[in-house]
């Protein structure tokens, strides 16, 4: 395989392989395991890194090194990881006592895995919201009441078929109001042809299968436990459109900042350099928990309105 990268392109891989190697070196070297082939990878980039006169490198003593100021240079966003890890897992560690605490075995096991994943969902947010404020400074669990009736009353309540989000850039369907139909495919699961497709098994591989929207509703439905299809398929399509609006106004924002009057004025390169970059900021400024919120938000404007906050922090010289 050979792959050819810019030279800023290869900074970032540098970048990526030496904060994910000194991750997973740590996580190996607690468990007395042998990091030779993450080693053998890095080694390999070093070289390549030396050869083109990269600064980030240096060779002392016959080995190939991260120079000093480089790994000191990646030491606070490493620390930042770890860190928010610890939360997130103190988090989910206590959530877990919780649940033993409030439910018999047999009790939660006969809950559906969308009510087990709300209730874990509510009982971890609680705890994040008392470390943001708080700290660990006067945390006692016998402190922090749950009512076991109310989390299993919230997350059994009606399933509302939340309404679509409009977008301007991202159309799902042609002029005529109908979804892209592709004739050739064939689901892989009903075995129907020319459909609209919407999974992909293997997407990344020399033979992806395709599973038609149809199918990809009723799975949806049945892995969420929904009653309702028109509630799953509006709830799964929320998944997409929420990011999309996001990445909708980071670029009418970036049109704005460039005295720009349509997205037809940005070539092909910038559009998906905005998208890679939407996509890492929606990453870093939303997790999980936080997705879930905005996908369930009924109003658009709502979801808006947060987002212009969000927007507004943004520092666009990483861009």
């Amino acid at each position: 395989m050979l792959l050819q990268f810019s030279d800023k392109q290869f900074k970032k891989l540098l970048q990526l392989v030496y904060t994910g190697n000194f991750i997973v070196s740590c996580n190996k070297d607690e468990r007395g395991e042998s990091c030779s082939e993450e080693e053998e990878i890095e080694n390999l980039l070093l070289e390549a890194a030396l050869q083109n006169n990269f600064s980030e490198v240096e060779e002392y003593e016959g080995e190939l090194m991260w120079k000093e100021d480089y790994e000191h240079k990646y030491y606070d966003e490493i620390h930042e990881f770890s860190e928010e890890e610890a939360w997130r897992k103190l988090e989910f560690w206590l959530a877990e006592e919780i649940i033993k605490k409030l439910f018999a075995h047999k009790e939660w096991e006969g809950l559906s895995d969308k009510q087990k994943f709300f209730i874990r969902c509510t009982v971890e947010e609680k705890f994040a919201q008392e470390f943001e404020k708080h700290g660990l400074g006067r945390l006692k669990i016998d402190d922090i009441n749950f009512n076991k009736d109310e989390l299993v009353r919230m997350a059994s309540k009606p399933e509302p078929v939340l309404p679509a989000i409009k977008l301007k850039y991202f159309l799902r369907e042609d002029k005529n109001g109908l979804p892209p139909i592709y004739a050739d495919v064939i689901c892989v699961q009903c075995g129907k042809k020319g459909v609209n497709v919407g999974s992909i098994i293997d997407g990344y591989s020399a033979h992806p299968q395709m599973i038609c929207e149809e199918c990809t509703i009723d799975n949806y439905q049945k892995e969420q436990s929904y009653n309702s299809r028109d509630a799953a398929a509006a709830r799964r399509r929320r998944i997409f459109d929420v990011a999309y609006l996001f990445n909708e106004m980071i670029t009418d924002e970036y049109l704005r900042r460039e005295q720009l009057k349509s997205v037809d004025d940005l070539d092909r390169v910038t559009l998906e350099k905005l998208m890679n970059w939407t996509k890492e900021l929606y990453n870093q400024m939303f997790d999980k928990i936080g997705k879930m919120r905005l996908e369930e938000t009924p109003k658009q404007k709502d979801v808006e309105r947060l987002f212009k906050i969000k927007i507004a922090t943004i520092d666009w010289s990483g861009f």
